[in-house]
């Protein structure tokens, strides 16, 4: 995290946006809050990856609604910048997942395309 110390010091103006991915409530929450102690300007939950090599991951997250709201509020609860919830593609719709992060708290959301 001093990379994101270094960053501001040598561009302030410069925004920071930090990707986090944890596997539980307090690793989210700690992320989110050292991201943020060492200069981030807003978080982005990675709750879209589908390359992790361990299960309960990424996109693994992102498919489950009830973990995407409460990891996003996790995150929220440890920091006061801007969260963004990354929702993956993955599934066949992305509403729930979405809804899900705004009920956790989320301040916006990020989507990415799949790949075809």
């Amino acid at each position: 995290m001093a990379v994101f110390r270094h960053l501001k010091e040598k561009y302030p103006s410069k925004f920071i946006l930090a990707s986090i991915m944890g596997q539980n409530e307090a690793e989210w929450g700690e992320l989110a809050h050292t991201c943020q102690e060492n200069g981030a300007d807003a978080i982005e939950l990675n709750f879209s990856c589908p390359n992790m090599m361990e299960e309960g991951l990424g996109s693994d997250i992102g498919q489950l609604p009830e973990l995407v709201e409460r990891f996003t509020a996790a995150a929220k609860k440890a920091t006061t910048i801007p969260v963004l919830a990354k929702l993956t593609p993955n599934v066949a719709t992305m509403s729930p997942a979405a809804e899900a992060a705004l009920r956790g708290g989320a301040d916006g959301i990020a989507a990415i395309k799949p790949f075809t």
